[in-house]
């Protein structure tokens, strides 16, 4: 799988700028692309008339292709403001491993040719975001990735 995410996050941050340190808030956009290799067990019941139920459990491992971010730092109490795009993969670890549960069903319009439908959530269970926080350094970055995932598609 090829997984396109994004996601947003307000924190605090602090920026040098020319010998002055800015103290504002940072909120960022993360576009991150990663492709996953998934590992899981389908367990499918019988035929039903002309459906068939299935539920799918195991384990997802992914790397890390690309990310960036857009970046709104707001600082002087928000009266002030510096708008950036980075790439930001060194801020990003290159792995994560998640969970994946899914369950469906297969509708069969002959013996060879079903619809096949299913609803997986993927939940991320290692943080990606590496580092600490530049105002709070004793706060360490945290960010675990989950997503829903909607299949539609015909077997032949």
């Amino acid at each position: 799988n090829i997984d396109y995410l994004n996601g947003k996050l307000e924190y605090p941050h602090q920026v040098y700028d020319s010998g002055d340190t800015l103290i504002g808030t940072l909120n960022r956009k993360y576009n991150l692309r990663y492709i996953e290799v998934p590992l899981t067990l389908k367990m499918r019941t019988n035929q039903f008339g002309k459906t068939a139920y299935f539920g799918e459990i195991g384990l997802g491992t992914s790397f890390n292709l690309r990310a960036k971010s857009q970046d709104e730092f707001d600082y002087n109490n928000g009266q002030n403001s510096l708008e950036t795009e980075e790439d930001i993969s060194d801020e990003i670890t290159f792995m994560k491993e998640t969970i994946i549960i899914g369950a469906g069903f297969e509708y069969y319009f002959d013996q060879s040719t079903s619809l096949v439908v299913e609803l997986t959530f993927n939940n991320g269970i290692t943080n990606i975001l590496k580092g600490e926080n530049t105002r709070y350094p004793n706060i360490k970055q945290k960010g675990y990735l989950y997503n829903f995932q909607l299949s539609v598609g015909v077997m032949f």
